[in-house]
């Protein structure tokens, strides 16, 4: 290449197009030879610069930054096309820089996949500018290497659509507020749980999108929890026409941007597991024919009766509740028939007593009545009306009944084992009877 040319690109280099030159300049002022200047700063461009002919890509000159990022010596580049070395992964975009330059005079930070010496490709951030000289045009370009940044980007961008992905379709309700209690997210299982459309939910709080108590309870324990500096657990449930539904929400709050606070709250729907430990209870604490308080639940219940009553000196009376005959019922008519009379005893029983007093089925034909705060004489009239009442339902059966009340510092066994040897007495009279200790 001619000097002139040369020292002309490399002083329009200087000017304008290597503007990362500019800070370099004030170390130069001893510098007399303009020249030699413009030299330095175009080889000591961090920048890959180029200069070949507009028309063909014959190159003409490349500096030491563009020696480092493609591959290539000077004297492997110099005299040969940016084509035949390769340096465009795609050929055609070096006529897509090529008919940017003739509409605009230059570009700047045109996004172009290069390849180095080996066949490394990279992603290469482009601006270039056309030069004449003496009537030829030159394309100048600097190529700055982003592929670092792109890999980031890329990484960013992936991770991005995971954890989208993951939130729009977890199982869980997942959504974030901001520090007013205001949606900013909400994901699909949200939607579907509450019946709401996330456009209308965004920007709202849930006392305007739930009416009522459950709006408000919603709202000031998300607050609560924004509030907190740590994660809290908490169990919540959700009442609508399809029922009430459990959740174990997990909420945590976030630094936003400019230091705003917001609120993730990640809520897994517990209702099976809720419901399962209901019927584990309940099946724990009653009888399966009945449907009554079993007697390892009655006793417990007993025990703090006692202790209650006892404390407030309140009168307390123990009724044991033995089914008559129950064993010719059994015999006779089969024992889908004992069945019926056992659950039948049981429903006259419960709608004759009160909410407070206990009742269960303490053994196979034989029941249990506590009743807290009741004299002997309040007692006796509840039991000869469920005597009577059964006796209108059924002359297959009768009762025998055996009472005992609470003693000063009476224990529950001792109750139990009074009632027990008073309802032994009734049976001895040919049973069909109720009588209290003592008597």
């Amino acid at each position: 290449m001619d000097g002139w040319v040369l020292s002309g690109i490399l002083l329009f280099l200087g000017l304008a197009a290597i503007t990362v030159a500019a800070f370099r300049l004030r170390s130069w002022r001893g510098v007399r030879d303009a020249k030699a200047f413009h030299e330095a700063t175009f080889h000591t461009s961090p920048d890959a610069v180029l200069i070949s002919r507009l028309d063909d890509g014959h190159l003409e000159e490349i500096n030491q930054g563009a020696a480092r990022l493609y591959g290539y010596t000077r004297e492997q580049a110099v005299g040969r096309t940016t084509v035949e070395l390769g340096l465009w992964e795609n050929s055609a975009d070096r006529q897509v820089l090529v008919e940017a330059l003739r509409r605009e005079g230059r570009v700047d930070n045109l996004e172009f996949s290069l390849r180095r010496q080996g066949g490394e490709l990279f992603t290469g951030l482009v601006s270039a500018c056309l030069l004449q000289l003496k009537g030829i045009p030159y394309l100048v370009s600097v190529t700055h290497d982003i592929s670092d940044r792109k890999k980031a980007e890329d990484s960013l961008r992936a991770n991005r659509q995971f954890l989208s992905g993951l939130i729009e379709n977890n199982g869980a309700l997942i959504y974030v507020k901001d520090a007013g209690g205001r949606y900013e997210l909400v994901n699909r299982k949200w939607e579907e749980t509450t019946g709401l459309v996330r456009d209308e939910a965004m920007g709202k709080t849930d006392v305007e999108l739930f009416p009522g108590e459950l709006g408000s309870r919603f709202h000031a324990s998300d607050l609560a929890a924004l509030a907190k500096d740590s994660t809290v657990e908490q169990e919540e449930s959700l009442t609508d026409a399809t029922g009430t539904r459990w959740f174990i929400s997990i909420k945590f709050p976030m630094q936003g941007m400019g230091g705003v606070r917001s609120l993730c709250v990640i809520s897994t729907d517990i209702t099976e597991r809720k419901r399962l430990e209901s019927r584990m209870e309940q099946l724990a604490t009653t009888d399966g024919l009945t449907g009554i308080t079993n007697r390892r639940h009655f006793l417990e219940l007993a025990e703090t009766e006692v202790k209650r009553v006892s404390r407030r000196s309140s009168p307390l009376i123990l009724a044991l509740i033995d089914l008559d005959h129950f064993k010719h019922i059994n015999d006779t008519l089969g024992h889908q028939a004992g069945d019926q009379a056992l659950i039948l005893l049981a429903r006259v029983c419960q709608r004759n007593i009160r909410e407070l007093d206990h009742f269960a089925r303490f053994g196979g034909d034989e029941f249990v009545l506590l009743l807290p705060d009741t004299t002997v004489e309040n007692a006796q009239i509840v039991l000869e009306r469920i005597r009577n009442d059964l006796a209108r339902e059924t002359k297959l059966f009768t009762l025998s009944v055996g009472v005992s009340f609470l003693h000063r510092d009476d224990k529950l066994e001792a109750l139990i084992e009074r009632a027990d040897q008073t309802l032994y007495r009734v049976k001895g009279r040919g049973r069909n009877q109720l009588l209290v200790e003592g008597t």
